[in-house]
């Protein structure tokens, strides 16, 4: 053999040279990691931590977010987007927004029929007074209560203001006191039953919404607000506890109207026009 072919031989057949894929067990040290090693060392991502911002495929964490339930659209990654998110959600259940002066309560004294018992004032309020209590009630319905009171809060003091505003302030010694609750009521002289559908003639209080703070609910508030309503009212006439018309019926406005009357939510006597 010449010189030439054995060095071509030489070299294919040197060890330090080979190029040769090595056979399936002949070492593990040219074997690829397998898929259980691979899993292993995946680093793994919370794809529902709010901190992660960091760009990828699949990534769901960013970009605009919409609340259906309070209609508020943020951004999750930004603090103060989730921070003002929060608080415009949970707007009916803190007192940033039902706030009151002493001095607003005494403009709202002298402008409005009030009684106040220790700690308590229930104020009367007619849509048609200029009084800043009114701007008070429209701003609170429009802005905080919409979802609260649902369909209600609209046009909630009649067409031709028939519909009397009763409101609750709850005075809190060296703190700011709040509005605690309100109502708004409309003398009928006719109502329906709500489950035979029969019409029956009478003195009636019309009730289109009534809303208590969650803070200072089951303490009677409700119960005590009606009552004043049911004497005040139009003080000329007697109306018992039943009287009440009712146009809604959530979970929580039937277990309080059932407790108060008396009767089911069956027996209740309803709009006619409904």
């Amino acid at each position: 053999m010449s010189e030439s072919n054995n060095l071509i031989t030489n070299y294919f057949q040197s060890t330090v040279l080979s190029r040769k894929r090595p056979l399936p067990g002949e070492s593990d040290k040219y074997c690829l990691p397998s898929c259980e090693e691979i899993k292993k060392r995946r680093k793994v991502v919370n794809d529902t931590d709010k901190r992660q911002q960091r760009l990828d495929f699949g990534q769901r964490n960013i970009g605009p977010v919409y609340c259906k339930s309070c209609e508020y659209v943020y951004e999750q990654t930004n603090p103060e987007d989730i921070a003002a998110h929060e608080k415009h959600h949970n707007r009916a259940q803190t007192l940033d927004a039902f706030k009151v002066t002493p001095r607003q309560i005494e403009i709202w004294k002298v402008a409005h029929y009030y009684r106040e018992d220790d700690n308590k004032i229930y104020f009367h309020v007619k849509k048609i007074s200029k009084s800043t209590l009114v701007k008070k009630i429209d701003k609170l319905l429009e802005e905080t209560l919409d979802k609260e009171l649902e369909e209600e809060s609209r046009d909630i003091w009649g067409l031709s203001n028939s519909v009397d505003g009763y409101i609750y302030v709850q005075k809190v010694p060296n703190k700011s006191s709040y509005i605690g609750g309100m109502a708004f009521v409309e003398y009928l002289k006719e109502g329906k039953c709500w489950k035979s559908c029969k019409t029956f003639r009478g003195n009636f209080l019309g009730l289109h919404g009534i809303w208590i703070h969650p803070l200072i609910r089951r303490k009677k508030v409700g119960t005590e607000l009606l009552d004043f309503i049911r004497d005040i009212h139009i003080p000329s006439l007697e109306f018992p506890r039943d009287s009440f018309l009712i146009d809604h019926s959530t979970e929580d406005f039937k277990e309080f109207i059932s407790s108060y009357t008396g009767k089911s939510i069956s027996e209740m006597l309803t709009f006619v026009t409904l």
